[in-house]
């Protein structure tokens, strides 16, 4: 492999960067359990269950956060009703759509069997709920469907891929985490367009043939952290998460510039977005034919590494522009070509331009995102996309970041580093 930086890119100086910090809506929920109990106290669920009803509670793969403890106290408050509850697998074709892998999807998360004191039943196998109207078949969760009542629980958030007034909570876990593999691949397989139409009527497809309780949906804020846990009774779900989803668009995070030459995220990985990198925080949908984001715009992108939680699935790497070759021979090819047919965005998935280390890809980056002098470059760089509140921007973005009223200047200039393998000497946040 040529030597790039001794040759091409031999003369690039990256900018100086300062650390900076973000201020949000810090309010969240303490106690879980107390929230958790509740919200279910004021739902229908004690009508519901009946002594030793079997009880199935769907929990996903997005890294919701303190998912282990939201999903115990869903089994706490079914055994308190007398019920007996057990966790499925919710997570469309994740894991390499196979029944284990998503068990051990969830085991990271600290869903298990022995924190959350019920059994984990897992199966890639389904049944037909119905048919929409064009004839498309709406398939869900055959273990679930057996069970006498079913309780979906899904953070509400803006969706990486539906623009608009939804995206992703219940309904989608539903229609496409509890649809398994099949049920993922045959709704994504009707076109991005009409996504968000499909996740509508499948999910009342859903809630009419199947014992759906109640779902729970989470909000978070800009930290992570849940900020709402609310019950929604299925009669009003689909109201109710929409007026959920525009108070997870007022919580949330973005990054304190519309314009930017050069993004470095030091992480990326499913359990940080579904697509790797949040699309709505670094700006790019990725799927030909869709338009992009209006804000921000970023003229070049490098993502480091990959999550461990990520189990080799880079989706995500084909919303940059350079990589390197270890990050490249890390890749589960199984895993992310099978969530790449599935949701048949498969640009997502594709692989960058790839030089020989991680210094070389973040100097490409620099010297081509149409910025000269060096200096003058309008770099930010974040540990991912997940979390945004400390980052650094560099040296030509300072006087924007002082106008802005959220945005505290905590640091000083500094030079990014790499030791002698080349490899980037990750920074504080």
């Amino acid at each position: 492999m040529v030597d790039y930086l001794n040759t091409i890119l031999k003369n690039v100086e990256l900018p100086e960067v300062v650390k900076i910090r973000q201020n949000f809506d810090r309010n969240y929920i303490e106690d879980i359990d107390v929230a958790v109990h509740e919200t279910i106290s004021k739902s229908s669920l004690a009508d519901k269950v009946r002594p030793g009803a079997s009880v199935a509670i769907g929990v996903g793969s997005r890294g919701v956060a303190e998912i282990h403890k939201i999903a115990r106290a869903t089994v706490n408050e079914v055994k308190r009703l007398g019920g007996k509850p057990f966790i499925v697998p919710a997570m469309g074709s994740h894991g390499n759509a196979i029944a284990e892998g998503q068990v051990r999807i969830l085991n990271d998360y600290g869903v298990t069997e022995e924190y959350c004191g019920c059994p984990i039943r897992a199966s890639m196998d389904v049944v037909c709920a119905g048919h929409m109207e064009d004839g498309t078949p709406v398939y869900f969760d055959r273990i679930a469907s057996e069970a006498d009542l079913i309780i979906p629980i899904n953070r509400v958030k803006v969706h990486t891929d539906i623009v608009g007034n939804s995206g992703s909570g219940v309904m989608k876990l539903m229609v496409i985490g509890l649809g398994k593999h099949k049920g993922a691949s045959t709704i994504h397989r009707r076109g991005l367009p009409v996504l968000k139409r499909s996740l509508i009527e499948a999910s009342k497809i859903i809630m009419d043939t199947m014992p759906i309780a109640i779902g729970i949906a989470v909000v978070e804020n800009a930290y992570h952290q849940p900020a709402i846990i609310r019950a929604l009774e299925p009669e009003t779900l689909q109201e109710e998460e929409l007026k959920l989803f525009a108070k997870s668009k007022e919580l949330m995070a973005s990054l304190p510039a519309d314009q930017i030459d050069f993004l470095l995220a030091e992480q990326f990985g499913k359990d940080i977005s579904g697509s790797g990198l949040d699309t709505n925080i670094i700006g790019r949908m990725g799927v030909w034919r869709e338009p992009e984001f209006e804000r921000p715009a970023i003229t070049k992108i490098v993502a480091l590494h990959m999550t461990p939680e990520a189990h080799g699935n880079a989706v995500g790497i084909g919303l940059t522009d350079f990589t390197y070759q270890a990050l490249v021979d890390s890749i589960d090819r199984d895993a992310l070509n099978t969530n790449m047919l599935t949701a048949t965005y498969v640009q997502r998935g594709m692989i960058p331009v790839t030089l020989a280390n991680e210094e070389e890809a973040i100097k490409a980056a620099a010297d081509t995102c149409w910025r000269q002098p060096y200096r003058d470059i309008r770099m930010m760089v974040i540990k991912n996309t997940a979390e945004i509140e400390t980052l650094y921007v560099s040296v030509a973005m300072l006087e924007e970041m002082r106008s802005r009223s959220n945005v505290e200047i905590i640091g000083e200039p500094m030079k990014l580093q790499f030791d002698e393998h080349h490899c980037f000497v990750p920074l504080e946040y």
